[in-house]
């Protein structure tokens, strides 16, 4: 059993041995088929490369594709056909191991279209190179007047190499790509070269232009010429166009020229005048100016202001001198007069020339009076002039004393100052006052008392605003003193403790004397409170203001006595309703701290605390003798 499947298993071998070498042959084969493909593609590949040249072709603006065809032509050696087989070294083309090498596959160059005229660049180019190929190497050079600015090889399949603007210079760029190819045994072969033209002209050409006899004014007509250059690597001037006032007048393809303008200025404007230049490549330059073509006499003005204005703001004083003929002097004369009263002459400025006028600039933004006078001269000895007055006064007018005013206590209120102190301003004013919201008039005397508000506004002749308020109080009651825990009149036991308070917050204690003494107090106290214990008579005087002024007095006095026994408070009323003890102070018996009200209502009391204290003393000296009497009864069997 074992024998046989060792049988199997050596014919399994065998046959599988015999299909790879079947498969190696058919490959050989098809390897040798492709290598002389490529030799009979060779014998085309010039002509073919070409042909392609002559038919590359694009729209415009869209990007070119360059890519040669396969140029597989190998040398031969010996003799001998590339196509047939040798059996003793390895046939050309072939490998180390007698296998084909596949033949250098073309690059492919892809760049913009020509964006000029002419077939020229105006914006320099990118040029990218590929490599699509396993083999060979992809060669290239780029070379212009200045010499070779780039080059490179590319031998990675698929990579590429990127030839940039900045390589390219002005003129004529001659860009050559091939492939260097050396096939196994062979010598360097140069496969697809090509050679590729970049026309590049980015500098527009330069043109000048001028008026002769300068810028300035001319008499019946003036000549403008023009000059135009370009570079030796330009593509050369094509055109030159003339406009005057937008009007095309002349074109030529000269250089250099010149025109003449005879159109008549009009409100003192130039007559715009152009030149353009166009090169072979479409770059374009542009120069325009003006030409001043009349004369008239001189025309000066002063702008932004009016004569005689008053005004809160900066003022921007423009003057402007102008004449058809050119002015040949012109200036300004500016005074400033301070607040105060002060002369003082203010530098000119500097001119400057504007659409055919000179205009000056002056900015006043000091408070005072400008006195302007601007004069012109043309040419011909002309004269004009002119000048104009302004005041600026940007401060608000000022409104004094209503500080002092503002969070007052007053008895009553009386404003007698004379209005030329309350409000002060550079220039004329109004003004208003009111109490209340109703109008005062300085010097009324308001009493009713309340909180009050004044109000002060002026308005000057430019314009400015000011306002003032001042917020007081009318007060002419005087304090209120309240004396907590004592009453006027009134003895008390052992101990007393009293509080002043003052009916206001506001309002403060000037003075208190407690028993003649004057006490030390805080700034702003308005309440006091202190314990007496001696037995005495006390007194305690209170002296209170308010933020008015007013004052007010008040006093208590009080007794501080001994704590007397229960029979002695019993007995107290009778002593005296018989007369049996001294009218004095009220003697405080309520045991809860608060003086009894009154000695009117004690004494409507004091019956009924008679008739209890006799009926409790009948009652005490009663009740033995009742009590003996039962006793006696008993013993004699009553």
């Amino acid at each position: 059993m074992g024998r046989k499947i060792a049988a199997q298993f050596l014919l399994l071998v065998l046959l599988l041995a015999a299909l790879y070498g079947q498969q190696e042959t058919f490959a050989q084969e098809d390897r040798q088929e492709t290598y002389e493909e490529s030799q009979e593609t060779y014998e085309d590949g010039k002509q073919t490369y070409e042909e392609r040249e002559e038919t590359d072709s694009g729209d415009e603006g869209e990007e070119q594709h360059e890519q040669p065809k396969g140029d597989t032509e190998q040398s031969g050696e010996g003799g001998e056909n590339p196509g047939e087989e040798q059996t003793d070294q390895p046939q050309k083309g072939e490998d180390g191991d007698g296998q084909k090498e596949d033949p250098p596959v073309p690059y492919e160059i892809t760049y913009g279209e020509p964006d000029g005229e002419d077939q020229y660049y105006t914006v320099k180019p990118q040029v990218t190179i590929l490599h699509q190929g396993e083999t060979g190497e992809t060669v290239y050079s780029l070379e212009n007047a200045s010499g070779v600015s780039a080059g490179g090889r590319i031998s990675q399949p698929d990579g590429q190499a990127v030839v940039e603007p900045e390589a390219f210079g002005e003129g004529e760029n001659h860009l050559r790509v091939w492939i260097e190819y050396t096939p196994p045994g062979e010598e360097l072969r140069i496969l697809y070269e090509k050679e590729f033209l970049f026309k590049i002209d980015t500098c527009p050409p330069a043109l000048d232009m001028w008026v002769e006899g300068g810028e300035d004014w001319h008499q019946y007509q003036a000549n403008v010429r023009y000059k135009t250059r370009e570079s030796s690597d330009g593509s050369g001037i094509k055109y030159i166009v003339c406009y005057i006032n937008g009007q095309q007048q002349e074109r030529t393809e000269k250089s250099e020229g010149a025109f003449s303008v005879r159109q008549a200025s009009r409100g003192g404007q130039g007559i715009p005048v152009a030149v353009a230049a166009v090169d072979q490549a479409g770059n374009r330059t542009y120069r325009e100016s003006q030409v001043y073509v009349d004369d008239a006499p001189p025309a000066v003005e002063i702008r932004g202001v009016q004569d005689y204005m008053i005004t809160s703001r900066d003022v921007q004083a423009l003057f402007e001198a102008s004449d058809d003929n050119g002015l040949a002097s012109c200036s300004v004369h500016t005074i400033w007069i301070s607040p105060e009263g002060a002369s003082t002459v203010l530098e000119e400025g500097e001119w400057r020339d504007e659409n055919g006028s000179s205009k000056l600039s002056q900015i006043f933004s000091q408070d005072g009076i400008y006195r302007m006078r601007i004069r012109a001269v043309d040419r011909a000895g002309f004269q004009s002039e002119t000048e104009t007055q302004v005041i600026v006064d940007k401060q608000n007018p000022v409104i004094a004393y209503v500080d002092e005013i503002d969070g007052t206590w007053v008895k009553e209120f009386c404003w007698d100052r004379p209005v030329s102190e309350i409000f002060t301003d550079f220039t004329s004013y109004t003004y208003r006052l009111t109490l209340d919201g109703v109008p005062y008039l300085p010097g009324q005397t308001v009493k009713k008392e309340g909180r009050r508000i004044l109000e002060a506004e002026a308005v000057d002749a430019a314009g400015n605003r000011s306002r003032a308020a001042a917020e007081f109080v009318i007060d002419h009651t005087p304090p209120k003193i309240v004396f907590e825990g004592v009453e006027n009149g009134v003895a008390y036991e052992e101990r007393r403790t009293c509080t002043v308070r003052l009916g206001n917050s506001a309002d403060w204690i000037k003075e208190i004397r407690v028993n003649g003494e004057r006490q030390s107090l805080a700034p702003g106290t308005d309440e006091y409170t202190c314990t007496f214990e001696e037995y005495q008579v006390h007194s305690i005087r209170v002296t209170a203001v308010d933020k008015a002024g007013n004052e007010k007095k008040d006093s208590v006095v009080f007794q501080v006595v001994p704590r007397q026994s229960l029979a002695g408070r019993l007995l107290s009323p009778v002593r005296q309703s018989l007369g049996l003890e001294k009218d004095g102070f009220k003697q405080h018996e309520d045991g809860t701290g608060a003086a009894v009200e009154g000695r009117e209502e004690e004494s409507g009391a004091m019956p009924a605390v008679t008739v209890a204290v006799l009926l409790l003393i009948f009652l005490v000296l009663l009740l033995p003798g009742f009590a003996l009497y039962r006793r006696i009864a008993k013993r004699k069997g009553v």
